[in-house]
């Protein structure tokens, strides 16, 4: 009864949906494991001594780092539609800050109010002159997929992500980290505004519910399938 074509086919259809939630669940433990790797990286970089841009290296992502010079407003970015503490929405200001050989970085200065919808306003203008920072290095961000992109020519004023190659083709000046940029934590002399951001959120994000998810709707699908061909067995009485 249950060697009938019609049956071999619905068998075959259960066991490739059961195989892809298997999978499924697999991929997220594979995702999980990446994102934990990723974070233990991340706290051993921070956990290192300040790295000293003024001395010609380079801060890898996630390392702290020290750097002299003064900052350029004049080729400042307003970065669009962040939030700071989960629930105050914003703008972040994005400045050049010329080091004292020349090359430059971009900084994440902090966050502004929403009312502060233009780089180079005056209540948001760091010291002109020579400043001392500490900041975190932070990899480019990239396009995500609805965030409008930015236009490939021109002078731009506003983003809605940190490209820094973009960013960086309009300056007069070379980028020392041309696929980074620091995110500001202390300056001196400061600033009211911006407000210092709060680095990102190590977090093992959802992909261990997400397992968990995968591998019930497995389990579920099995017994389920199970019981169901019981029911019919005992429906339909032994075969003659």
């Amino acid at each position: 009864m249950f060697f009938t074509p019609r049956w071999i086919v619905r068998h075959l259809i259960v066991v490739v949906i059961l195989a892809l939630f298997c999978l499924a669940g697999f991929w997220q433990i594979h995702r999980l494991r990446e994102r934990q790797a990723h974070n233990r990286q991340v706290r051993t970089a921070e956990a290192m001594s300040p790295v000293n841009l003024d001395r010609g290296v380079v801060g890898e992502p996630y390392r702290r780092v020290v750097a002299t010079g003064r900052f350029d407003v004049s080729n400042e970015v307003l970065l669009r539609s962040q939030v700071r503490n989960e629930e105050d929405s914003g703008n972040d200001l994005v400045t050049p800050l010329v080091l004292t050989d020349g090359r430059a970085i971009l900084v994440d200065r902090g966050w502004v109010p929403l009312d502060v919808t233009r780089p180079r306003e005056t209540k948001t203008a760091p010291p002109s002159g020579t400043v001392r920072i500490t900041g975190l290095v932070l990899p480019a961000e990239r396009k995500r997929i609805f965030s409008p992109d930015i236009p490939p020519t021109g002078k731009v004023d506003a983003v809605n992500y940190v490209g820094v190659r973009r960013i960086g083709k309009q300056l007069p000046y070379a980028l020392s980290m041309s696929d980074a940029y620091v995110l500001l934590r202390q300056q001196r002399p400061a600033n009211k505004l911006p407000l210092y951001e709060a680095p990102p959120e190590l977090t093992e994000g959802p992909h261990r519910a997400y397992a968990v998810q995968w591998f019930l709707f497995m389990l579920v699908g099995a017994v389920g399938y199970a019981a169901f061909i019981r029911r019919e067995s005992k429906r339909k009485g032994p075969p003659a």
